[in-house]
């Protein structure tokens, strides 16, 4: 019998049968995908490669009529938008928590944190003048004058508003989207994923679609997952991607396997949710289980909160707009950070590079809003949070007829045992 052959290490497709099982050898990099789907971006790459692919977690897709009576949706960036507003009291005894856990800190050299006036800060945003500079932003609206029936990932978030598209987000803090809007049903979600998940395959990986019989999955999911969830996205992959086999497995155990420790505590802060998770030999303890609805989109939310007390200069900015949401998460990421020693009043600039105008800049005062934002990781009520009601919970009671180890067949057996 001929040897089976094994896919060559480029990112090409190749020719072959459907692999058969031998004992004893192992399984092609090459010939696994690894698909993690998280609420902001979608990371996906085969197994031998270095770093994974990363496009944003969106699609957009072509409105059934244009008619003007039928409603538009486009989910925001940020699901938080308007949360501290409604809970402004909240927010400031936040950030008196926040102050009290700095003045409890020490720099390197032993000296405690030096409060920056909020005066200073104020007078010279006040002064601030935009400048528009002859440069171009180099951002352009996705052209869609074809007519595409859909857009993913960068070309998606780019589709200009009010050209007859809908923007959706599949994944919200870490689980399936689901709500009783335009495109929230459970076949709408799943419709969304299989097109996205199929282009960055297509596109990204350049493997084709009618190939995945090929390919093995491996499905990375949250710690504290939803088994429904699971189930549906585990037959996704399988009957209407193609894959050949599929292996789920907690983010947390991938994330201590890939850094070489069977035991670790494993936090882990996403866009939308924060989650903590103890791992012993491999496996999760399910009681030190923790997952919180909040990330580092909330973490943008306050540093603009905080940035409109000091008079930010770009005072044209709505994190209820694209384009501004997009680039205050940008901002976040320029400006935001935990280090004491860097926490003092400075001077810096940026720039708005919205699609098709020219580059704005602004100077502004910086302080301890840099520091003061990403502690409500720690202090939930920067944002607006209080008490327990962003705490995910699993389910109390799962059943299903067509899950041979559902809660109901467990019930069963711990009885017999009895």
């Amino acid at each position: 019998m001929a040897p089976t052959p094994i896919p060559t290490p480029t990112k090409r497709p190749y020719a072959a049968t459907v692999p058969e099982t031998i004992v004893g050898e192992a399984i092609q990099g090459n010939a696994v995908v690894i698909i993690q789907p998280g609420s902001s971006r979608l990371r996906i790459g085969r197994a031998s490669d270095t770093f994974p692919v990363t496009i944003p977690h969106v699609i957009s897709r072509k409105r059934k009529s244009t008619n003007s009576a039928l409603p538009h949706h486009e989910d925001p960036v940020l699901p938080a938008v308007g949360k501290i507003e409604a809970a402004m009291a909240v927010h400031e005894k936040g950030l008196e928590d926040a102050e009290d856990k700095m003045w409890n800190c020490k720099t390197v050299i032993g000296a405690q944190w030096n409060q920056t006036l909020p005066e200073q800060t104020i007078a010279f945003n006040l002064r601030a003048k935009r400048s528009v500079l002859e440069e171009h932003s180099g951002v352009h609206w996705t052209n869609t004058t074809h007519q595409p029936e859909y857009l993913v990932g960068e070309e998606a978030l780019y589709v200009k508003p009010n050209s007859g598209y809908n923007l959706h987000w599949p994944i919200r803090h870490g689980q399936l989207h689901l709500h009783p809007g335009i495109g929230g049903s459970l076949t709408a979600v799943l419709n969304d994923l299989e097109t996205i998940w199929g282009s960055a395959i297509s596109n990204q990986l350049e493997i084709p679609l009618k190939d995945l019989k090929h390919y093995r999955a491996v499905l990375v999911i949250p710690d504290m997952y939803d088994r429904w969830h699971v189930k549906e996205l585990t037959s996704l992959l399988l009957t209407r991607l193609g894959f050949s086999a599929v292996f789920a497995h907690q983010v947390s155990v991938c994330a201590t396997f890939g850094a070489g420790v069977n035991t670790a505590c494993v936090v882990d802060v996403g866009d939308q949710k924060t989650s903590v998770c103890c791992i012993e030999d491999g496996i999760v303890i399910p009681s030190t289980r923790l997952c919180y609805n909040y990330g580092g989109s909330d973490i943008t939310l306050a540093f603009y909160q905080m940035l409109k007390r000091y008079e930010f200069p770009y005072r044209r900015c709505n994190p209820h707009v694209r384009m501004d949401a997009i680039f205050l998460q940008g901002l976040k990421e320029q400006f935001c950070h935990l280090d004491l020693n860097s926490c003092k009043l400075q001077t810096q600039v940026f720039k708005v590079t919205h699609p098709e105008q020219n580059i704005w800049e602004y100077f502004l005062k910086l302080g301890d809003e840099c520091m003061m934002a990403p502690l409500g990781i720690f202090t939930p009520e920067v944002f607006g949070i209080t008490g327990v009601a962003d705490v995910q919970k699993t389910a109390r009671y799962y059943t299903d007829s067509s899950d041979p180890f559902d809660d109901d067949y467990l019930n069963q057996i711990q009885r017999v045992n009895v």
